[in-house]
């Protein structure tokens, strides 16, 4: 008897280890399942500390940004474009070629709360699209004392009012923006490539264990200046991504993980706005958690250190560190078929 029920034991073993191994082996496809009618709502975190000279400065930024879908259609379809003033180039042509699907995104960028600590001194500031607030440890600033900062921050403002519309295709490549005419290129860019532009999935189905593959432009990575060489800011970046593991959460939703590392020393590049040259080391790692069933981002975390040495001239510092620490969260999906809170 005993001999039986070891063989029915090792039988159903076996039986089970073989379904997780073909499951393990199953090609996943991992792209954005969003409809017309959902909302998402991400929680944006970043805390960076910079190091030079001995000194260091902390900053915090928390913000919110609804993403509301508007519609799909086939990339191909000249009324997903509308008059297609603003194209973005390779990506667009590649969408359209391939007849892949896109989505039409709004986007509603809640309040930034921004944290500065720096000698003892914290300043808090909170910018909306109609007001700017600011304290330094915890006194309010009075509104001659905000004119300076009212300037500084006056692109931004202009980013909260203004609606952005993206063209996202089903892997997260964002091929169009639009609606913010009103800024300047400069700003224009920075703000456009902010918007998921790490939501990269691989285009074919994958295994655990697999990479694939995203060449990103090194002029979506750097800012460029009008003194900067066209060599330090043209050129593409490979990066490569890994579908780490498949676990489920607390919910018993699957969660796909993709780890990707970025390793990279940028040689002469503007460091500020002022125009500073020199190379900046990057080394970051972007986890990203895919729940699998309802086809969406849930979260994506970047941890590492960029340091940068200036072009040695008269009071530039040999070298500045910053540890990054960010987190894009999804907290709330609304549908017109479920609801999902407090994720």
């Amino acid at each position: 008897m005993r001999t039986k029920i070891a063989v029915f034991e090792a039988v159903v073993l076996g039986l089970f280890v073989s379904t997780v191994l073909a499951e393990e082996q199953e090609p996943i496809d991992l792209r954005l399942k969003w409809q017309p009618g959902q909302t998402l709502r991400y929680r944006l975190a970043l805390d960076a500390t910079t190091y030079v000279e001995g000194q260091s400065m902390r900053l915090a930024l928390q913000t919110q940004v609804d993403v509301r879908v508007v519609a799909t259609a086939k990339a191909s379809d000249a009324g997903a474009w509308g008059d297609r003033t603003d194209p973005d180039g390779d990506d667009l042509s590649k969408a359209m070629s391939s007849g892949e699907e896109v989505m039409t995104l709004e986007l509603i960028q809640q309040p930034v709360v921004t944290t500065i600590s720096l000698q003892g001194q914290r300043l808090v500031m909170t910018v909306s699209g109609d007001d700017v607030t600011a304290s330094v440890n915890g006194r309010m600033m009075s509104q001659s004392e905000l004119a300076q900062f009212r300037n500084d921050v006056a692109p931004l403002q202009k980013a909260l009012k203004a609606p952005v519309q993206l063209t996202m295709t089903r892997t997260g490549r964002v091929v169009r923006v639009s609606g913010l005419e009103g800024l300047d290129p400069e700003t224009k860019k920075q703000l456009a490539m902010s918007y998921f532009d790490s939501f990269q999935l691989p285009e074919t189905p994958k295994r655990v264990g697999e990479q694939f593959l995203n060449t990103r432009q090194l002029g979506s990575l750097l800012p460029s200046q009008p003194n900067a060489s066209s060599a330090s800011v043209s050129g593409t970046l490979d990066i490569v991504s890994t579908l780490k593991m498949v676990t489920k959460d607390t919910q018993g939703r699957r969660i796909a993980e993709i780890h990707t590392p970025m390793k990279h020393r940028f040689e002469r590049v503007p460091l500020d706005e002022e125009g500073m040259m020199g190379s900046m080391d990057f080394d970051m790692t972007c986890t990203t958690s895919f729940e699998m069933d309802r086809g969406t981002i849930t979260a994506e975390n970047i941890r590492g250190v960029v340091v940068m040495h200036p072009e040695k001239r008269a009071g530039s510092p040999d070298s500045i560190k910053t540890n990054i620490g960010a987190s894009f969260v999804l907290v709330e999906m609304t549908g017109s078929q479920e609801v999902a809170r407090g994720m």
